[in-house]
This record gives C-alpha cells, structure tokens and sequence, in this order.
C-alpha cells in the first residue's frame, strides 16, 4: 500500500537518486525484480507523500519480471485518496480477496 520505489526518488528526481545512489537503502526498484510471487499494490493517486508514480513504476516494474504472465496481479489506484486516507473498508476487501488468490493460487501448486 502506498510502496516507495526509492527514497531519493521519492524526494529529488531519478537522474539525482543516482547521484545518492549509495544513501537510498529504500532501492525497491531494484529488489521488487527479484520477488517471484504475485505482488498487490494499492496507491492513492493524489498522494502527496509517495506519490503515485512511485506505485506505478514498482508495477511496471513487477510486470517485466522473467514470470510476470504467471505472477501477474492487477494493482487498484484509489482517484481521490491520498496517503492517510485510502477507504478502509476497500483496503481490507482488496486485501481479503489478494489473500485468497494467494491460497487459491497454492492449492493448485503455483
């Protein structure tokens, strides 16, 4: 929910997060690569403090992965929420349903 894809990037642009390479030890552009089960992320699209294009990078980034077909879950951008008030309810159902997948997904062996 609301996933950081750097901390410099989050703060300054990407031409300077490499500038600070080595201080960013929230690289998850980098790490999110290696993951190799279904990934759910939720962000709010007016997010003032990870902003939205931080979620969308990590999604694009998961949906490059060697196995993304089989590992592929559809994120859900919340319009009108922010960082501290995405709709409680819709977060748990979301997350009710992702959790399902998951066992449905290693009953069958996947």
């Amino acid at each position: 929910m609301s996933p950081l894809e750097s901390g410099a990037r989050c703060l300054f642009s990407s031409a300077f997060s490499r500038a600070v390479y080595l201080l960013d030890i929230f690289r998850s552009y980098e790490k999110v690569r290696h993951v190799d089960c279904p990934v759910f992320i939720m962000h709010g699209e007016i997010d003032e403090v990870v902003p939205c294009s931080s979620g969308r990078a990590l999604y694009n980034t998961l949906e490059q992965r060697r196995d993304a077909v089989n590992l592929h879950y559809e994120p859900h951008w919340y319009p009108n929420a922010g960082h501290n008030n995405m709709p409680t309810e819709d977060i748990f159902e979301r997350t009710a349903e992702f959790l399902s997948f998951l066992e449905k997904r290693t009953e069958t062996g996947h």
